[in-house]
């Protein structure tokens, strides 16, 4: 305890007091009374927790544990279990949440997301190989590992992200300005964040840009029927949602937290982004393109935005533009029916009760929803479109000490406020 950094929680980096102070004798690591009772949580096959002051029989005549304790600590703790923690995850330094301290301390001992086994063995510690490494702990990760979701650069596990994501949707609770409680289907793409009545609508009913807002998460999971809640503080209003497991819950605030920093410190706002608002200009015409530039033509149908009318069209796809004509065109001066900017999107398969052979495009103006006249079809204009996707990817390291020195005060100045 003589060294400085052990006067310090190993998690929650309050300052412990010299009366009430706890450590894991298998981990080496010295921490405040409220983590001590997470760790005992754990389970003693991941740590084995004692008190300095109150079990005083186990340090009488043990020379071998002293010595581990003396041997790790806190720093040497701290460079092992959190190599490289992204800026968009929580910490309890700056959440003083029960919640968040819980789920902090799993993801560095149990699931051992950010463990560093090479710095380890360098400095000669035998810690316990509980689990298996965090490369193959994929259970908690669907946040971003899945293999239809979020663009990971290999072997770098959750620090280095493509930028922008694929589109995170799915159905969550949302509080409403008289304080009823509606289910609503949200999307996440680019720096928009939108919440829908129906998962086959065009058109939101609300939007939020994440380039100025604080993801708030829960104290503890807050009831039987809406269980997790959490805010979105936005510069006009507080938002309240809420998922119904902590896994979702988890995934929807990192995915907002990413966002955030990328469109807020890393870009500065959407300006200089790739992605472009929809703004009005004269259509365009089938010359537009080129016969060179065509990445695939075809009939498709299409959902209408307002009226939900489902009518066939004839689309050209090329790497900037998708036109759409009532009718296969028959000269380079037909002038489209509508177009798509191809300068950001991500297409997406719809549920199966929502039809087999339809898929969606999201953009940050609309939703568009198509049908393949069969499944291989379908599958073809898909492929088409993913194709089109990995061009404006930026891979960013979300682990950048600078990044993560900026986050952890900007969290600190805004739980304060």
């Amino acid at each position: 305890m003589s060294q400085e950094p052990n006067k310090y929680c190993v998690d929650c980096d309050n300052k412990i007091a010299e009366n009430d102070v706890w450590c894991s004798i298998n981990l080496g690591v010295f921490f405040c009374i409220q983590c001590a009772g997470v760790h005992r949580n754990l389970g003693t096959h991941i740590s084995q927790v004692r008190s300095i002051t109150l079990d005083t029989k186990i340090w009488e005549d043990n020379d071998e544990l002293l010595e581990r304790l003396n041997k790790t600590g806190n720093a040497v703790g701290k460079d092992i279990y959190e190599k490289d923690v992204p800026a968009y995850f929580f910490k309890p330094n700056s959440f003083p949440s029960r919640l968040i301290r819980e789920n902090w301390i799993f993801d560095k001992y149990a699931n051992r997301l950010f463990y560093d086994c090479k710095a380890a063995e360098a400095m000669g510690i035998d810690l316990p190989v509980h689990v298996e490494s965090a490369e193959k702990t994929r259970s908690y990760s669907n946040i971003q590992l899945t293999d239809d979701g979020h663009q990971i650069m290999k072997g770098k596990g959750l620090s280095i992200v493509g930028m922008p994501e694929r589109c995170t949707s799915g159905w969550l609770w949302k509080q409403n300005n008289k304080g009823k409680w509606q289910k609503r289907w949200c999307q996440l793409y680019g720096w928009s964040f939108k919440y829908f009545t129906s998962a086959s609508d065009s058109y939101e009913k609300g939007a939020i840009m994440t380039t100025d807002v604080v993801i708030i998460p829960p104290e503890k999971m807050t009831s039987a029927t809406k269980n997790y809640e959490f805010c979105i503080k936005a510069p006009d209003r507080m938002y309240r949602f809420a998922a119904s497991e902590k896994l979702n819950l988890f995934a929807w605030m990192y995915a907002l937290r990413r966002s955030s920093i990328y469109y807020s410190e890393v870009i500065d706002g959407h300006k200089g982004s790739f992605m472009s608002t929809h703004t009005p200009c004269s259509k365009h015409v089938y010359g537009d393109i080129g016969p060179n530039n065509i990445v695939k033509e075809g009939f498709l149908m299409k959902q209408g935005g307002h009226f939900k009318s489902w009518k066939k069209r004839y689309f050209v796809l090329s790497e900037k533009l998708a036109l759409y004509f009532k009718a296969k065109p028959t000269s380079e001066d037909e002038v489209c029916e509508g177009w798509i900017d191809m300068d950001g999107f991500d297409v997406i398969r719809t549920e199966p009760n929502f039809g087999p052979n339809r898929f969606s495009l999201v953009t940050l103006y609309r939703t568009f929803f198509f049908e393949g006249v069969s499944l291989s079809d379908r599958n073809a204009w898909f492929d088409a479109f993913r194709t089109l996707l990995d061009s404006h990817v930026r891979f960013l390291d979300f682990s950048n000490p600078q990044l993560c020195k900026r986050i952890n005060e900007k969290d600190q100045k805004a739980m304060k406020a």
